[in-house]
């Protein structure tokens, strides 16, 4: 976010900026990450045989769920720290248990 310059650029910029700016590090993240899945599944199925990537096979979609789990807390917790923030209710320390109780 090196070009935004006022904190109002969203509500401020162009719609396509915003969606390249925003877009293309989650897009370069999940290209690294399928790219991960596939580098590992070549290389342990060279190197251990088929039982692994039926192994594999089973433990990549608990991957995706650990990391769908991963984007709901942390969109969440960005959400309610932006409506508390803009409520202009100051975020103390323990701001984690205080919004999730609030």
């Amino acid at each position: 976010m090196t070009g935004q310059k006022t904190p109002t650029a969203l509500g401020t910029e162009k719609i396509g900026k915003l969606l390249m700016q925003y877009a293309i590090p989650a897009i370069i993240a999940m290209t690294a990450s399928s790219l991960y899945n596939m580098v590992d599944s070549i290389f342990i199925g060279h190197g251990v045989g088929p039982m692994a990537i039926s192994g594999l096979a089973l433990t990549f979609p608990l991957m995706n769920l650990a990391a769908a789990f991963g984007s709901l807390v942390g969109v969440g917790a960005a959400t309610l720290v932006s409506v508390k923030l803009g409520k202009k209710i100051t975020i103390r320390r323990n701001v984690c248990w205080e919004m999730y109780w609030c």
